[in-house]
């Protein structure tokens, strides 16, 4: 079976696409990183499965911050392929590169790679 869906609406902001990086933009994210990845390295069994199973298999569309964000960003992407092959795609597309200051961002510590879990 396959459910297909069109909606059709007008915008009053800006629409964002993954090719409007400019020089200067902020990176924003929304929610914690890795909620979903942490549910795939957890066992089911494990108290915190559940909470992160959420992030997994129903995640929470931001549609107000999106709306907000709307107002003054330049471009958006959906960063379930991860966060850097996220970034490298909208860099690719704006013909821009980026820079991360890995201590600001929020990530589930869960979302390690399994070896660096004990």
């Amino acid at each position: 079976m396959s459910i297909s869906i069109t909606l059709i609406g007008e915008q009053k902001n800006s629409i964002l696409t993954r090719k409007g990086a400019k020089s200067g933009d902020g990176i924003y994210v929304t929610g914690i990183i890795g909620s979903a990845r942490a549910a795939l390295l957890l066992n089911k069994r494990n108290e915190g499965y559940n909470y992160f199973r959420k992030s997994l298999v129903k995640p929470k569309p931001r549609v107000m911050e999106g709306i907000e964000l709307s107002k003054f960003a330049s471009s958006c992407i959906d960063i379930s392929d991860g966060l850097v092959k996220d970034l490298k795609s909208i860099a690719i597309l704006s013909n821009k590169g980026f820079v991360v200051d890995v201590e600001s961002v929020s990530y589930t510590h869960l979302t390690l790679p399994p070896r660096d879990l004990e």
